[in-house]
Parts: C-alpha cells; structure tokens; sequence
C-alpha cells in the first residue's frame, strides 16, 4: 500500500515554489515504488500554478461573465426596487433630476444598465439551444466562436439601446 506524506518544509522551499515529498510503501521489497521514488527517500515536484498565470479559455470567460452579470442583476433590481416600495413617488423625480444634471452621461448610464441585462439574456438563450439541440458543441473551435459572437452581439445591442433608444 502507497502512502503519500507530505515532509516538512522550510521557507526557503515555500520560496522556490517546490515542496519535498516523501513516498513510503509497505508492500514494495525492491525498494522502489510504482512512482519510481526510493523508499523514504525525497522527491521534489513542483506546486501547482497560481491562477493569475492561468490562462482561462474564452468559454470560461463567457460563463463566468454571465453568472457575474447575473448577480449584477439581482442586486441591481433589489437597489431599485427597495426604494420604490419604501417610496414609489422618489425615484421617477430622481431619475429625472440625473438625466437633467448630467445629460452627456445618460447614454453611457443606460449602458452601464443595459449590457449585463442583455449579455446575460442572450448567454441564457445561447445555454437554451445547447440544452435543447446540443449543435455548436463538436469543437473547441465551435464554442469559442459561439462566445465570440455573444460578445459581440451583447454589445451591439446594448449600445444600440443606450444611444438611439
């Protein structure tokens, strides 16, 4: 039976990002494990990657950005809504007294609204049709165009809702 213990380890290892592993085994009479480590002796590998050296794929992205937008959204709806049940007759004159203190800003605050509202919509649309047809799913290649496109099309749409609408 392989046992895996983890030797301790001084601070100059943690500082080079390497740990000592010690591999023991009961059944082994060569003297070598399956691994290829000497019995009680030390083998040094590597600790795994941080993530900010990750490289996430573009669908990781895409997916983490919708369960962002999501939370945005909820949270968004709720500083809304507190207030109009609290007070129904403050928000429209104080939507009012925004559009007319700011006015060159109104289009990018409509985007800033707007974006996640319809990234998360189209992403939930574009979830619909893989559960439902499970087409753009053969490839890597298929999937990344996919989330592409989303992004893409989310921001068109809400710019075209932010400024002309």
């Amino acid at each position: 039976m392989l046992a895996l213990v983890r030797a301790p380890s001084s601070s100059a290892s943690c500082a080079r990002r390497v740990g000592a592993v010690r591999w023991s085994s009961k059944s082994s009479a060569s003297g070598f494990t399956d691994f290829g480590a000497p019995i009680g002796g030390t083998r040094k590998l590597p600790i795994s990657p941080h993530l900010q050296i990750y490289r996430f794929p573009l669908n990781a992205i895409a997916s983490i950005t919708t369960r962002i937008t999501g939370v945005g959204a909820a949270i968004g709806a709720t500083v809304l809504a507190v207030p109009m049940i609290l007070n129904p007759a403050t928000v429209a004159p104080g939507i009012l007294a925004l559009k007319a203190a700011v006015p060159a800003f109104v289009p990018f605050i409509k985007f800033i609204v707007a974006w996640p509202l319809v990234y998360h919509t189209l992403s939930g649309f574009r979830h619909w049709y893989w559960d439902f047809s499970s087409k753009g799913l053969d490839s890597l290649a298929q999937v990344d165009k996919s989330s592409r496109n989303l992004i893409f099309a989310s921001i068109l749409l809400a710019v075209y809702i932010a400024f002309l609408l």
